[in-house]
């Protein structure tokens, strides 16, 4: 016999004498001590199940972690820049990022390849919300000089799909191989 709701509820009045009447084979009667237990398991169940909430998942809530994703984007109004003055700027920037993951806030961060022009230049992934990292990317020494900007972004993921370890970042052009540097 299959046990479903419907079986429990009418079951829930029943003392264990009326379940198994209502649980037993067609044309049994007699009430040994294995239909006794059985009844008294399900008399048992029917009484945990009126007290459980049946609209709400019996499933824990899934916990997230918070980032916040931040976009280094090259601004259309950016000055020109010699190259030797490009070279400071740049490995400016690289400690300002290598220095916020030492102190924990940047978890991974890296620049966006591609064509010389392009708008989107870095990403960088932070512990904390938009409002707690946008001052400490804004200290970005590209952003300070009018080069670039950052869009602030935040993202959810289910708790543990992701995780950073702790690296050295490279403070400087002179501590990236040539291979791994950006055209």
């Amino acid at each position: 016999m299959k046990i479903g709701p419907d079986v429990f509820r009418t079951l829930i009045s029943c003392d264990e004498e009326q379940a198994f009447s209502r649980l037993a084979p067609e044309g049994s009667s007699t009430f040994n001590e294995e239909c006794k237990l059985a009844t008294t398991l399900v008399v048992h169940s029917c009484s945990l199940y009126m007290f459980i909430p049946h609209e709400v998942s019996l499933v824990a809530p899934m916990k997230f972690d918070n980032f916040t994703v931040a976009l280094l984007i090259l601004r259309s109004d950016a000055p020109k820049r010699s190259e030797d003055d490009q070279n400071r700027l740049q490995d400016a920037h690289m400690a300002h990022l290598a220095k916020l993951h030492d102190e924990g806030y940047i978890l991974a961060a890296g620049p966006i390849l591609g064509a010389p022009d392009r708008e989107l230049r870095g990403l960088s992934i932070f512990r904390g919300s938009p409002d707690e990292v946008k001052p400490l990317g804004d200290q970005d020494p590209g952003v300070v000089e009018g080069t670039y900007r950052h869009e602030f972004f935040p993202w959810i993921v289910p708790g543990g799909a992701v995780s950073f370890s702790r690296t050295r970042f490279p403070r400087s052009m002179s501590e990236v191989s040539p291979s791994n540097r950006p055209a």
